[in-house]
């Protein structure tokens, strides 16, 4: 067999000697601090906070739960809407962190360290997002709801050449735009729907 052909099953690292992580790899690294960081505080929190009287009597006179088929019956519009506005947020997270990280760091040359910050800092903008469009959500939802959906198109459509731009700055700038967006679509209201 010649040097450098393949060693290991489909999936796996393909050439000898190759120290590039797979996709997946690149996903869980790209997270698990963030993850770590919220998952040992939301601990904490829980094992500090005590549950107040009112949600307590609230837990013993639950409502009857609602059968799924009912409400895809009652709502199917609504549940098609909810699930569409779900998978554009996951899909995008995904293509992002798993084909996107490796994508970049083949184009830049640089390494998967950098590439990671740089995504470490998209999901600042993330966060800064949910807070954001969270807060303009209960004064003009509507509008808010149009604008966040009409801002993916051009997100979804930018990203790929930003990338290919091979350069930190656009890579940077793509992550960004992209849990720009992904940080819109996830901010919950403060108030219930009208």
């Amino acid at each position: 067999m010649c040097e450098g052909a393949a060693t290991e099953k489909p999936g796996t690292e393909a050439y000898r000697g190759d120290s590039r992580p797979s996709a997946w790899a690149v996903t869980t690294l790209s997270r698990s601090s963030t993850h770590q960081l919220l998952c040992t505080f939301g601990v904490y929190l829980r094992h500090r906070i005590t549950e107040s009287p009112l949600f307590e009597m609230a837990l013993e006179h639950k409502p009857p739960r609602v059968p799924l088929f009912v409400v895809l019956r009652k709502y199917p519009v609504a549940v098609l809407r909810s699930m569409s506005w779900v998978l554009v947020s996951g899909a995008t997270g995904y293509i992002v962190n798993g084909y996107g990280v490796s994508f970049a760091v083949a184009k830049t040359g640089a390494s998967s360290a950098t590439v990671l910050t740089l995504l470490d800092i998209a999901l600042l903008v993330d966060l800064a997002a949910i807070l954001v469009v969270g807060r303009l959500m209960d004064r003009h939802r509507r509008v808010v709801l149009i604008t966040v959906a009409l801002f993916q198109i051009p997100v979804a459509v930018l990203l790929f050449p930003l990338l290919s731009m091979g350069t930190l700055v656009a890579t940077g700038l793509a992550f960004g735009l992209v849990f720009l967006g992904v940080g819109m679509i996830e901010c919950p209201p403060r108030r219930a729907a009208e």
